[in-house]
């Protein structure tokens, strides 16, 4: 009692808080808070790789961002082992309860809130620091969050719109119940972010930080939230520039193009990938091939220090076979051509799936080992070979593997700005070289003309499903154009299906877990859905 009363009459010649501080306020040495931890060099590094490690979190590309816009781009449609929430997605029954779309909102959330952290300790820890190299990292370390935080607002902007935007870190004490910024305000965000990443990433890195964003990447992410504002000339004059020296990005050789989808660590530095989600070697850090559950449970973080992909054995039709191709899609690979009696077969068919003799898919499986195996197209139906290991394996595809996942590769970026020039009327020679220059490199007949804007779109448009189909492209694609809800309608009814989609489908539902915490966004929300 002698004790306390001291420390009470202490108080009393005291000011409240300075007695609060120095006499009431007990730290505990033993916990970190983020200003005691992140004060160094290494410490800001360790903070900029944590960003990049969200992307192997769950809702993002271990696992739920391949089925979430497969199955929403009808790329995919459900086999019968497909059960659960995937099932919801695959019927388009999905709302604000769904579990994996409310996991995607989260991850994008959590990849701005991590880069907003390297935003607003990097300059504090720069203040103290000499070392001329240390200060040349953090400095790029800024702009990979930058980079990052924009790929979170760019897919936020995308796929709901008007949302919060956490504008730095201070937001999250200052304003619990951030309010829904209007899209144009986020997308402002994404160029401005993207455009002071350009500026300071570098082109290329060594062999140990394969992986980071670069510059190159930068500009290829800028060019595409052009393309999604329908800023057409903008797009043109950034994608262009990553066809130009000092970029040195080609097309793999066809012999090549499974560089981009198998788990060979030393395929990772390919020349046409523009950026990647590394998992079989991620040289940002020390991390490992992860416990392939950390994919369903917890995402790659709650194994440590490790990243994976159990996409190949998810979508594998010796394995789980969750997924078949749709009739829609394997078809497209084959089409008329000026001055042929039968169909072109495309020949990315047979690196982008497996189907019969009669389509222009592989017939023909594991045909990178010592037994080459016809493909049961009887009893499997066309199956995505694009992502999986079929070919590398004679019988079911590794649960875990390393197959790294494309946010962008070169042949992307030129359909893009072959586009960008039809955008704008132009559909001469210029755009008419970049889709030419696509073809050959598949061995495909090459066009003369374009035609109109009108014929030009729609050569566009099946270029990109010829390219991109399994890549988790076709969904946004579809929405930019205006097409996505008349398009899945169509296509689920030529296969005998419902035609499930209406309107409010071009942009995804707010999740409840939104919504039950922040009453301002749940206020603003329609028709229970965004």
């Amino acid at each position: 009692m002698k004790t306390i009363n001291k420390i009470l009459m202490a108080c009393l010649a005291l000011s409240s808080a300075s007695c609060s501080k120095d006499l009431l306020e007990i730290k505990n040495e033993n916990q970190y808070n983020y200003t005691d931890y992140f004060t160094s060099p290494a410490t800001i590094q360790q903070a900029t790789n944590a960003v990049y490690a969200v992307f192997n979190n769950n809702g993002m590309w271990p696992r739920e961002y391949y089925y979430d816009f497969d199955l929403l781009s009808f790329d995919v449609k459900r086999e019968k082992p497909l059960l659960g929430s995937y099932l919801q997605l695959s019927d388009w029954a999905h709302n604000g309860t769904h579990l994996e779309l409310s996991q995607l909102w989260s991850g994008m959330y959590r990849l701005i809130a991590r880069a907003n952290l390297v935003l607003d300790r990097q300059p504090v820890v720069a203040a103290t620091t000499t070392d001329a190299t240390a200060l040349a990292t953090m400095n790029r370390n800024v702009a990979e969050a930058k980079f990052l935080r924009a790929y979170g607002r760019y897919h936020i902007a995308m796929l709901w719109g008007d949302a919060p935007m956490r504008k730095d870190l201070k937001s999250y004490t200052e304003e619990q119940f951030p309010g829904r910024a209007p899209v144009a305000e986020i997308w402002a965000a994404v160029e401005t972010d993207l455009k002071e990443a350009i500026d300071v990433l570098p082109v290329t890195y060594g062999d140990k930080d394969l992986g980071r964003a670069t510059k190159g990447a930068a500009i290829g992410l800028l060019g595409r939230a052009y393309m999604y504002q329908k800023k057409w000339a903008d797009a043109q004059k950034t994608l262009d520039l990553i066809t130009k020296a000092p970029y040195t990005y080609d097309l793999l050789p066809m012999a090549e193009w499974d560089f981009m989808f198998d788990d060979v660590a030393a395929h990772a530095a390919n020349k046409e990938t523009i950026f990647q989600v590394m998992n079989k070697s991620w040289a940002v850090n020390d991390y490992a091939l992860a416990n392939g559950w950390s994919a369903v449970f917890g995402g790659a973080e709650s194994a440590g220090k490790s990243s994976m992909s159990i996409r190949a054995q998810e979508y594998d039709f010796l394995g789980w076979n969750n997924t078949l191709l749709t009739t829609a899609a394997a078809k497209a690979f084959s089409y008329p051509w000026p001055g042929r009696d039968t169909l072109v077969k495309d020949p990315r068919g047979k690196v982008t799936f497996y189907g019969d003799a009669a389509s222009a898919g592989a017939t023909v499986y594991a045909e990178k080992t010592a037994t080459p195996t016809a493909f049961p197209f009887a009893t499997k139906g066309y199956q995505l070979r694009k992502y999986g290991l079929n070919f590398a394996y004679p019988g079911a595809t590794p649960y875990i593997t390393g197959v790294n996942g494309q946010i962008m590769r070169f042949s992307d970026a030129l359909l893009l700005l072959a586009e960008s020039y039809i955008q704008q009327g132009n559909t001469g020679t210029a755009p008419l070289d970049l889709i030419n220059r696509v073809r050959n490199r598949a061995g495909a007949p090459l066009y003369t003309t374009l035609g109109d804007q009108t014929a030009a779109m729609a050569k566009i448009e099946l270029e990109r499903k010829l390219e991109l189909t399994g890549e988790q492209s076709r969904y946004f694609d579809l929405i930019r154009w205006g097409k996505y809800v008349a398009t899945i309608n169509a296509e689920r009814k030529a296969e005998g299906m419902t035609e499930p989609l209406e309107a409010k489908h071009v942009l995804l539902p707010i999740p409840n877990v939104e919504k039950d915490y922040n009453p301002i966004v749940n206020g603003a929300v329609k028709n229970g859905w965004n």
